[in-house]
């Protein structure tokens, strides 16, 4: 396993993604995560702006469409 390497202005190697609804809920979130760890050194930093969003489809027809014309038996299809 390769470890990312910091920078002596940003030491942190580990990163994290918290979606939610405000600051207030990815806050509670951090919360709960620091309690339940103990982690006590990090920084949050928040996204200043929302570059596209979509609603995820799972279980798309599509795919099962795309799979049956280009995969063939004994292909490994990605897990579902």
């Amino acid at each position: 396993m390769r470890r990312r390497r910091s920078a002596p202005d940003w030491p942190y190697a580990l990163f994290g993604m918290i979606h939610a609804t405000s600051k207030e809920r990815v806050e509670e979130a951090v919360a709960d995560i620091r309690d339940r760890t103990g982690l006590t050194d990090y920084r949050l930093l928040y996204s200043t702006k929302e570059y596209k969003k979509i609603r995820v489809r799972y279980f798309d027809p599509a795919y099962d469409a795309w799979a049956q014309a280009h995969l063939e038996p004994g292909d490994v299809p990605a897990q579902r």
